[in-house]
């Protein structure tokens, strides 16, 4: 559980390393092997030397996790915010702002959320915005497949090749 609170001073700052340390520090923030709450923080995907961050910052990386979204601002990535890289995992996205995600230099990349072809029984976005994504706010890629996905009091603005690819449920 990470979360940012007010205090004495300013809010802490996050610095992860990356797989290749002190060349890609913006790289991979948020690895997680399990349950994950992210709250009332803001995850910067650029990194000192002027780029946008390669990967998601936010990577749910084991089966079966629960990731739990609240207020987190993402801002400034080349491929997407959240990745699904692994099987069974839900994902609640609550009160978040996605923005400036993509550049035109990678046309199949920009995305806010990404299931990487894997499945997942629940995908609920509520209240969210979503703003210069270069691809797609939510992709599946089409043949990926999802139980439930909730979409409440969203607002998207600005996509590049479409909206949403929502694919076909489970029945």
């Amino acid at each position: 559980m990470v979360t940012a609170e007010e205090g004495d001073g300013p809010l802490p700052i996050m610095k992860p390393l990356g797989h290749a340390a002190r060349k890609d520090e913006a790289e991979r923030p948020v690895h997680a092997p399990g349950d994950l709450y992210l709250k009332d923080i803001v995850i910067v995907g650029w990194d000192q030397a002027g780029n946008y961050t390669d990967n998601a910052p936010v990577r749910l990386a084991a089966d079966n996790v629960t990731a739990v979204l609240k207020n987190v601002v993402f801002d400034f990535n080349r491929q997407q915010f959240v990745r699904i890289n692994a099987v069974g995992c839900k994902l609640y996205i609550e009160d978040c702002t996605f923005g400036n995600a993509g550049v035109s230099q990678r046309f199949q990349q920009g995305m806010a959320i990404s299931f990487r072809g894997n499945w997942t029984p629940i995908v609920h976005l509520r209240n969210n915005t979503f703003y210069n994504s270069h691809n797609e706010i939510l992709n599946n890629q089409g043949t990926k497949r999802y139980q439930k996905l909730i979409m409440e009091n969203n607002t998207i603005m600005n996509t590049g090749q479409g909206g949403c690819d929502f694919g076909r449920p489970d029945a």
